[in-house]
C-alpha cells in the first residue's frame, strides 16, 4: 500500500543539526528519514505517524559562507568623476566672477526696454495693492504672476506690443546716443579710471616684489654672517678644555666605564677642584676666547 506524507501540517524536524563539515552525510541521513513510513506490521498506515524532514544544514552552511564571503569583500575606492571636477571648476568660476566688481553704469544712457511682462506687472501692482492692502510685496508679485499666466494668447497680444515698442524706443535712443559727447565723456572717464586702477596695481606688485627681494637679501646677508661664525672653530669653556684632557686618562683607568659614566666620573672631578687648580684651566678657555675673536676679525676683514 502506497505511503503519502501529510506535508501541509509537517511536525518539527527530528533530524539534528550537524557542523558545516559533516553537510553532505546530514543530508543523506534526513533524505532517508523522510522515506522511512511508520505504521502498524500489518501495512496500516497513519498519516499522523510520516514525520517529514527538512535539512537546514545545507541553507545554513550556504548563508554562513556568504555571510563570510560579503565581510571578505573590500569596497573599492570611489575615485572623482570628471562631472565632480567640472562641477568644482565652474563653482570656482562662479565665485571667481562674485568677488568682480560690476561695470559701472552710464547715468545718461537711455532706459532699457523691459518685457511684456513687467509692464503688465508696473500696471496691475497699484489695483492688486488697492483691493487687498494686507498683502505684502510678495504677496502682490504672486497675484500678478498668477493673474499674468491665466492671460490667453489674444489677452497677453497688447502687452506684447508695448514690450515691442519699448524695444524700437531703446534702440533708436541707444544709436543716438552712441555717437554724442556725454557717451564720448563717459568712455574716456572710463578708460582714465581704468589706467589709474591698472597703475595702481601695478605699483603695488611692484612694491611686493620689492619688498620680497629685501626680504630675501637681508636673510642672505644674515645666513652669510652666521655661516663666517660657523667656519670660524668656536671657543671652549675651562671645564671643556679640562675635560677634554682627562677623559683618557679617566677610559685608561678604568675601561669597564661606559662614556655616560666616564663623563660623570670626569665631572665629578671637576667639581673637586680647588680655585687655584680650576685657574689653570679658566687661563686656557680665556686665550681661547681671544683666539676666536681675533680669527673672527680677521675673516671679517678678509670678506669685507
Amino acid at each position: 500500500m502506497a505511503v503519502t506524507a501529510d506535508v501541509s501540517s509537517p511536525q518539527k524536524s527530528t533530524v539534528e543539526r550537524l557542523p558545516h563539515p559533516n553537510m553532505e552525510a546530514s543530508k543523506q541521513s534526513a533524505d532517508a528519514m523522510e522515506c522511512a513510513p511508520t505504521g502498524s506490521a500489518d501495512g496500516a498506515s497513519n498519516n499522523n505517524d510520516i514525520v517529514p524532514t527538512v535539512s537546514h544544514d545545507m541553507s545554513t552552511a550556504i548563508s554562513s559562507d556568504d555571510s563570510v564571503d560579503s565581510k571578505q569583500k573590500v569596497k573599492p575606492k570611489k575615485r572623482k568623476s570628471k562631472e565632480s571636477e567640472s562641477r568644482n571648476n565652474s563653482n570656482e568660476e562662479q565665485s571667481s566672477k562674485k568677488n568682480k566688481k560690476k561695470k559701472a553704469k552710464d547715468p545718461n544712457a537711455p532706459k532699457r526696454n523691459v518685457s511684456a511682462y513687467l509692464h503688465y506687472s508696473s500696471a496691475k501692482r497699484g489695483d492688486v495693492k488697492e483691493s487687498q492692502p494686507d498683502l505684502s510685496f510678495g504677496e502682490i508679485t504672486k497675484v500678478v504672476t498668477a493673474s499674468w499666466k491665466a492671460l490667453s494668447v489674444e489677452e497677453r497680444v497688447p502687452w506684447d506690443e508695448k514690450a515691442a515698442a519699448d524695444k524700437k524706443r531703446y534702440e533708436d535712443e541707444l544709436a543716438a546716443y552712441k555717437d554724442s559727447e556725454q557717451a564720448l565723456n563717459w568712455q574716456a572717464r572710463m578708460a582714465a579710471e581704468e589706467g589709474k586702477k591698472q597703475s595702481t596695481s601695478v605699483s603695488n606688485s611692484d612694491k611686493n616684489a620689492k619688498e620680497k627681494s629685501k626680504k630675501k637679501s637681508e636673510a642672505k646677508e644674515k645666513n652669510k654672517k652666521k655661516n663666517k661664525k660657523q667656519q670660524v672653530k668656536k671657543p671652549m669653556s675651562a671645564h671643556m678644555h679640562f675635560s677634554l684632557a682627562n677623559r683618557a686618562d679617566v677610559k685608561e683607568g678604568q675601561p669597564d666605564l661606559s662614556a655616560s659614566e666616564v663623563t660623570s666620573t670626569v665631572a665629578t672631578n671637576w667639581k673637586a677642584l680647588s680655585a687655584d687648580e680650576r685657574s689653570f684651566w679658566e687661563e686656557k678657555a680665556a686665550a681661547d676666547e681671544e683666539r676666536y675673536q681675533k680669527e673672527l676679525a680677521a675673516q671679517d676683514m678678509l670678506e669685507g
